[in-house]
């Protein structure tokens, strides 16, 4: 039997190139992003490569596509979780209003805990699942004129390595990616 994975953030750039990778290792895949058009050709491309691949369309800043997430991730009864999405942000501290902390907050952030959340306990009903978070050098070494998507990236940073424990008393693996400018 296959395993399945779910990569946030999946129709284009990295996403993309890990959801190709996975298949070709016989990975069932779950895609999502917001662009449909290209969600459909990856799909498409995936399928063709013999694996089943499907996917959820929607802004991570929603709740219902959290849930949404969720329960095609259950159904697919999913090993592997990338929380890849994220939002990018640079200049000045004061250019950066109420609201673009908010959205880097809510996607970089938010979004990967409340996923966690979600499949902790489906993923403690299984043996070996792993959650990936993609995560930035900016969330170590806060860079100049980054302060929303530092901050965004230091929360995700933290919370990851304080959940490990849990996680790992529970047969979860936890493992955080630091990529530079992609």
């Amino acid at each position: 039997m296959n395993k399945s994975i779910l990569i946030t953030g999946s129709s284009d750039g990295l996403g993309k190139s890990i959801a190709l990778d996975f298949d070709r290792k016989g990975y069932n895949v779950l895609l999502h992003g917001r662009n449909l058009t290209k969600l459909d050709a990856l799909k498409t491309k995936i399928i063709n490569l013999g694996v089943k691949c499907d996917y959820v369309i929607g802004d991570l800043r929603q709740e219902n596509v959290i849930e949404d997430l969720y329960n095609a991730g259950v159904k697919y009864d999913i090993d592997l979780l990338v929380n890849n999405a994220g939002l990018y942000f640079n200049d000045k501290f004061e250019n950066t209003s109420n609201e673009i902390f908010s959205d880097l907050i809510s996607v970089n952030y938010l979004a990967s805990t409340k996923l966690i959340k979600f499949f902790f306990d489906f993923f403690k009903t299984k043996s070996d699942c792993l959650i990936i978070n993609i995560n930035s050098l900016a969330g170590t070494m806060p860079s100049h004129m980054e302060s929303a998507y530092s901050a965004s990236k230091h929360a995700l940073s933290a919370f990851s390595k304080a959940i490990q424990f849990e996680a790992n008393q529970n047969g979860i693996s936890i493992l955080d990616v630091y990529t530079g400018a992609m």
